[in-house]
């Protein structure tokens, strides 16, 4: 069975656009990224950075990570723009923020026999 493709929103095209921009500002070719990525965790080649930045590809949070550290900037540069009128850092901080209470709360339960 096929899977439907979801398309991009606002935030992942804020997102692959700045991506694009700071690489391009940086004078970075995608061979570059590919190879300053060869020094993270995530190794991206260069055909899937070509189809993150046209949005052929969805980015995920790992891949977010390593490209801003290939990159050279906090991964909240990425997101800056991301969407109009919106602060998508403090979002993200919120849900990261949420899932370690969540976290929390479970170790508790499992510790004390509840889980």
């Amino acid at each position: 069975m096929a899977s439907k493709s979801i398309e991009m929103g606002a935030a992942g095209n804020g997102v692959k656009d700045a991506i694009r921009a700071l690489r391009i500002d940086r004078r970075m070719t995608l061979t570059d990224m590919t190879e300053a990525l060869k020094s993270t965790d995530r190794p991206l080649s260069k055909a899937t950075l070509s189809q993150l930045e046209t949005g052929m590809r969805r980015i995920d949070i790992d891949d977010l990570f390593a490209i801003a550290k290939a990159l050279k900037v906090d991964p909240r540069e990425l997101l800056r723009d991301a969407v109009e009128g919106e602060k998508p850092a403090e979002m993200v901080y919120d849900v990261l923020a949420d899932i370690e209470h969540s976290i929390d709360r479970l170790r508790t339960a499992i510790r004390e026999g509840r889980a």
